[in-house]
């Protein structure tokens, strides 16, 4: 929620600047940055299969679908690098040797409750 807050002020001092000193390029481009940050909060998802897998979705960017008997460690982080993530109470996913992904589920307790073992 303080993502949204924070996203929403800050493009809507942008967008009232912009009309001010009549930017109206940079209105534009504002306004295609506002639509893909929409399309992104609405097509951002993590769903756990049938088949024991993790399919996290972000957007048009991200699409990562990961063996959940491959995850070896889940721990919070408050790491702010980009991730599939829509607010900062995330989660770090390890999996594989190397590989890891943050994401930020609404009930992070009881993702993976039926899969651990």
């Amino acid at each position: 929620m303080k993502l949204v807050i924070f996203l929403s002020v800050l493009f809507c001092g942008l967008t009232i600047s912009f009309i001010v000193i009549a930017a109206w390029p940079g209105l534009l481009v504002i306004g295609l940055v506002i639509l893909f940050i929409i399309h992104t909060f609405q097509n951002t998802y993590y769903t756990v299969t049938p088949d024991a897998k993790l399919d996290v979705k972000c957007g048009l960017v991200f699409h990562k679908i990961i063996d959940i008997n491959n995850i070896y460690k889940i721990e919070p982080t408050d790491a702010i690098i980009s991730a599939p993530a829509l607010s900062l109470t995330r989660i770090e996913i390890f999996y594989n040797k190397f590989n890891s992904v943050i994401i930020s589920p609404q009930n992070q307790k009881s993702l993976f409750v039926s899969y651990i073992k």
